[in-house]
C-alpha cells in the first residue's frame, strides 16, 4: 500500500478571519497556506485533517484499511530489505580483503575504495527518495532499483587476473562500475523502506506551518513572464514551499550524525587490518577476518531488542515520555557512546601495537599473533552498536514525524545521504589527507595508516576521531536545544480578511 496526497475538489472564494495586529502580507500568506492545509482529506471515513490518503498499487484510494496493509505486507518488505542488506554488506565487508589479495591494491587505497562505494550509495538515496516522491510512489521506486541491484551480481572479475599482478586500467574501471550500479540501486531502496513500512498502517500526521526561511517564498509568486501554463519548477504552491522549508530545518541536526557515521565507517575498513594480526581462533572455530565487520551489525540486532524490551519501559516510567526519551535525546545518547567507543578503540589499539612490537611481530604486519585474540575488538563494536541504535532509531523516528507528508521518503533518505553518505566520504577524505600530511617517504616515515599497521598510528588516528567526536558532539546538543519540534510551533496570526481562490496558482 502507497500513499498519495489527494486535494478536496475546488471550493468557492472562501473568506478567513485572523485574530491579532500581525502584518497584512503574513496574515495573507497564512491564511492560503490553512485554506490549503484544511482541503486536504484523510480516507479514513472521519473528519478532514491534513495529511496524506492512503492508496493501492493503481493509485485508487482504500477506503477500509483492515483489508489491506498491516504485518502480512509488511513482512515482504522486511524480507526484501534483508535480502538486500545481506548482499550490500557482504559486499562491504568482503571488499577491503578483495581489494588488497585479488586487485593487489594497497590497504589505504582498498579502505578509501570501499568508503566511496558506500558514500556513493547511501548519499544517492536523496534521489530515490525524490523519485519515490515526486514520480514513482515508494512501490515502483523498490521495485525498479531492486531490479538494477542485481544487475551486477554476474561479476567474474577475480578469474581475469593473474597471480600477484597489480590490477590493469580497464580491470579497475569494470570493478567500479559494478560496485557503483549496486549503490545506485540501493540509493532507490534505503530511502523508501521505513516510509512504506509504515505507510502499511493507519497512522496519521498533521501540518504545521513555518515561518523560517522566507527566502523560499519567491516560489509561490506567479509573475506575469510565467504565463497562464506556469513551469512547476518556477511556480510552486504555497504548502510546496513550507514543506521545502520544513526539509531545510533538518539538516543542521543530520548533518551532526555524520561523524558517528565516520567512526564506524573506519572500524568496518582499519578492523580488518587489526585483526590480520591477532588470533581470531574461537575455541575449534577460527573465523575469517573479514568476518570482524560483520559483529557491529549482530550487536547493533541484539542491543535493538534489549532496546525496546528494556530500556523504553525504565526510561518510560523515569521520564514519563511515551518513547522514554525524545528523538533528539536518544541522537544524543548514540553521539555520546561513540565517543567512548572509539576513545576505547584508541586506547586497545596503542596496547596492541605495543605487544607486536615487544614480542617481534614490528614487520610481520600479516601475521597473526597467537597470544592476543581478535575479539577484543568486540567492545569497541558493541560500543558503537549501542551507539548506532540510540543515534540511528532516533533520527529515523525524528526524520519521519518531523518530515512533511508528502515528503516522508526524502525526509528518510536524509539519514542515508547526510549521515551515512558524507561519513562515508568524510572518511574517505579524512584518510587522505592524515596519509599525505602525516607521512613523509622522503624521510622514510610512515604516516598514521600505514600499510604495515605495526609501525603506522592507528591509535592516534583513532584520538583525532575522539576529538572531532566531541566537537561535534558540542555542536548537536547547540542545535538540539534550538530545535523546536513541529507539533511545538505556534504561529501567531494577525487580524485580516483573505480571500483566495483554490483554483489559481498562489500569489503574495
Amino acid at each position: 500500500m502507497d500513499t498519495s496526497e489527494i486535494k478536496a475538489a475546488p471550493a468557492p472564494d472562501t473568506p478567513v478571519t485572523f485574530d491579532g495586529n500581525s502584518e497584512p502580507s503574513r496574515s495573507k500568506k497564512l491564511g492560503i497556506y490553512f485554506i490549503e492545509s484544511d482541503n486536504r482529506r484523510m480516507a479514513f471515513g472521519r473528519s478532514n485533517i491534513g495529511g496524506t490518503t492512503p492508496v493501492n498499487i493503481h493509485g485508487k484510494p482504500i477506503a477500509d484499511l483492515s483489508k489491506t496493509g498491516g504485518w502480512t505486507a509488511t513482512l515482504f518488505i522486511f524480507g526484501n530489505e534483508m535480502a538486500e542488506r545481506m548482499a550490500y554488506f557482504g559486499l562491504s565487508v568482503n571488499m577491503v580483503a578483495f581489494m588488497f589479495y585479488v586487485m593487489h591494491r594497497p590497504f589505504a587505497s582498498s579502505s578509501n575504495a570501499v568508503n566511496n562505494f558506500l558514500g556513493i550509495s547511501q548519499a544517492s538515496s536523496v534521489l530515490g527518495g525524490f523519485l519515490a516522491d515526486a514520480y514513482l510512489g515508494r512501490y515502483w521506486t523498490i521495485a525498479i532499483f531492486t531490479t538494477i541491484y542485481l544487475a551486477d551480481k554476474c561479476d567474474r572479475l577475480s578469474l581475469l587476473l593473474g597471480i600477484c599482478e597489480p590490477a590493469k586500467p580497464w580491470q579497475m574501471l569494470y570493478l567500479y562500475i559494478v560496485l557503483y550500479v549496486t549503490g545506485f540501486g540501493a540509493a532507490g531502496i534505503r530511502p523508501c523502506v521505513s516510509s512504506f513500512g509504515a505507510d502499511q498502517f493507519d497512522e496519521r500526521s498533521k501540518n504545521y506551518k513555518s515561518h523560517l526561511d522566507r527566502c523560499l517564498d519567491k516560489a509561490a509568486l506567479q509573475l506575469k513572464e510565467d504565463g497562464v501554463d506556469p513551469n512547476p519548477w518556477r511556480l510552486c504552491t504555497v504548502t510546496q514551499v513550507e514543506e521545502v522549508k520544513i526539509l531545510l530545518k533538518l539538516i543542521p541536526v543530520t548533518a551532526c550524525t555524520v561523524m558517528i557515521n565516520v567512526v564506524l565507517t573506519e572500524y568496518l575498513t582499519l578492523s580488518i587490518q587489526q585483526a590480520y594480526t591477532m588470533n581470531t581462533q574461537m575455541g575449534r572455530l577460527k573465523l575469517p577476518v573479514t568476518c570482524m565487520p560483520v559483529f557491529p551489525g549482530l550487536s547493533i540486532f541484539l542491543i535493538l531488542s534489549l532496546y525496546y524490551s528494556i530500556f523504553v519501559p525504565i526510561s518510560r516510567r523515569i521520564t514519563g515520555h511515551p518513547h522514554g526519551a525524545s528523538q533528539l535525546q536518544r541522537v544524543g545518547i548514540g553521539l555520546a557512546v561513540s565517543i567512548v567507543s572509539v576513545a576505547w578503540a584508541g586506547f586497545f589499539e596503542r596496547y596492541r601495537r605495543n605487544y607486536a612490537i615487544k614480542h617481534g611481530y614490528e614487520f610481520g604486519f600479516l601475521t597473526p599473533m597467537p597470544d592476543l585474540s581478535a575479539f577484543w575488538l568486540l567492545i569497541q563494536y558493541c560500543l558503537i552498536g549501542i551507539a548506532e541504535v540510540f543515534c540511528i532509531v532516533g533520527l529515523l523516528e525524528f526524520l519521519y514525524e518531523e518530515a512533511p507528508d508528502a515528503m516522508k521518503s526524502i525526509g528518510s533518505s536524509y539519514a542515508a545521504a547526510l549521515a551515512g553518505g558524507l561519513g562515508c566520504f568524510a572518511a574517505s577524505i579524512l584518510n587522505s589527507i592524515i596519509k599525505s600530511v602525516t607521512g613523509s617517504p622522503e624521510k622514510r616515515q610512515p604516516s598514521w595508516l600505514s600499510q604495515n599497521i605495526n609501525t603506522g598510528r592507528f591509535d592516534y588516528f583513532y584520538w583525532l576521531l575522539t576529538v572531532l567526536s566531541v566537537i561535534n558532539f558540542c555542536a548537536f546538543l547547540y542545535l538540539a536545544h534550538r530545535y523546536k519540534y513541529r507539533a511545538e510551533q505556534k504561529f501567531e496570526t494577525g487580524e485580516q480578511v483573505v480571500t483566495c481562490n483554490p483554483n489559481a496558482s498562489v500569489g503574495i
